[in-house]
């Protein structure tokens, strides 16, 4: 297939955006497509994106998009922590409840206020 017939196959939008991405794969032999769909199945992306981006000569975009990828997932976290904290006091605040009255009904017991 033709460099132009595979990009034509993309969504219109897609096409000069994966243009660079399209010209290095199709330029590739069809093992190393399989090591590097290989590499996506086995959940190793950063990888498999790292060579594609190295064959462009664009290590240097790749450290950038790595880098946004960090700060978003740094982001993801901070998120997440105060979601968990926050769970984390509504939980307390609900086994406080919880003790405080079983604490009230074995003190009324005790004391024979229950039947």
């Amino acid at each position: 297939m033709s460099f132009e017939k595979a990009l034509r196959k993309l969504p219109e939008s897609l096409q000069a955006t994966l243009e660079p991405f399209v010209l290095v794969l199709m330029e590739k032999t069809g093992d190393e497509i399989a090591a590097w769909i290989d590499l996506l199945l086995n959940g190793k992306t950063p990888e498999a994106w790292y060579w594609v981006y190295s064959e462009m000569n664009q290590t240097a975009a790749w450290d950038e998009l790595k880098d946004l990828w960090k700060e978003a997932n740094a982001e993801q976290v901070e998120s997440l922590m105060v979601q968990k904290n926050a769970i984390n006091q509504i939980l307390t605040t609900l086994l406080a409840l919880i003790f405080g009255v079983a604490r009230e009904a074995i003190n009324a017991e005790s004391e024979g206020y229950v039947n």
